[in-house]
């Protein structure tokens, strides 16, 4: 499709027949862009099992049977299984192409309750905020390590109850564009935006630390799209992140699953809001 410069054809007559998958297309182009710049870009997430399989050989056993030679590092990953499959991911079995904080995970956190924010880099309590920090960096240095070229962060959240199931209720009963909806939406963002300068503040004086870390490394750091909108960055938080370090080592990280809550609960556009207006500080997705 791409070389019979057939995609546009394919993209408006698949569009107009199914709208729902409208956002994929533009992801596809954004894939083969990195194929074109000649380095393997594809890779499979040891998320995928790291919730059934704890025995870390045996996960990069399962990996490779499905011949997919690049993997992410993700945060489920213990420190006891990373030293012991850390020899392997330093041949030419594996790519490491990412790291995903927070890497590797404190061996008393088990896989089932690990969590990208165990320690939130927005936290206002100084040693947590300070813990988020000292685990970024050990995991930037794994990266290197590694030979990874980029590494993945949530960046915490704004201290809220972000009233989910009411969002879904809406969704389920087709209410998304009743006016109950709008204000309920209009709502809850203006909760969030009289609570977020602080928790935002707290957050770009932990990314400044990584991001001088990063460059020391020579690695990049992708700031991740999070799941919902009481999670940072939102709107405008994306905009300051990249003026306040253009020129340094942030990229964005983008998470289709994310981006299409977003879209469908029509807290922001998947394609306009996202993949396009941030596409020249695309690093992954």
């Amino acid at each position: 499709l791409f070389r019979d410069g057939l995609f546009p054809f394919f993209y408006e007559i698949s569009t107009q027949s199914n709208p729902q998958i409208s956002f994929i297309f533009p992801i596809f182009s954004y894939i083969y862009k990195f194929i074109l710049q000649g380095r393997n870009l594809f890779g499979l997430s040891t998320s995928w099992r790291t919730r059934k399989i704890t025995d870390g050989n045996a996960l990069l056993d399962v990996i490779k049977t499905t011949g997919i030679k690049g993997v992410e590092i993700d945060y489920r990953i213990q420190r006891s299984n990373l030293n012991t499959i850390k020899s392997r991911l330093q041949t030419s079995e594996f790519d490491v192409l990412s790291v995903h904080a927070i890497c590797p995970m404190p061996d008393d956190v088990s896989p089932q309750h690990a969590s990208a924010e165990l320690f939130d880099i927005s936290a206002d309590d100084s040693e947590e905020h300070n813990l988020a920090v000292n685990h970024s960096i050990k995991t930037l240095e794994l990266a290197a390590d590694l030979e990874a070229r980029i590494v993945v962060f949530h960046l915490g959240s704004v201290k809220m109850d972000a009233e989910r199931k009411p969002f879904f209720k809406f969704y389920d009963d087709d209410k998304l564009e009743e006016p109950e909806y709008a204000e309920y939406l209009a709502t809850k963002l203006e909760e969030r935006r009289q609570l977020s300068d602080k928790t935002f503040e707290r957050a770009l004086k932990g990314v400044d630390k990584i991001n001088e870390a990063a460059f020391k490394l020579g690695l990049l750091v992708g700031v991740e799209n999070r799941y919902f909108f009481n999670q940072i960055p939102f709107d405008t938080e994306f905009d300051i992140l990249f003026n306040e370090f253009a020129g340094g080592q942030l990229r964005y990280w983008h998470d289709v699953g994310h981006a299409e809550v977003f879209h469908r609960l029509k807290f922001k556009d998947h394609k306009k809001d996202l993949l396009e207006k941030y596409k020249n500080q695309l690093g992954g997705m």
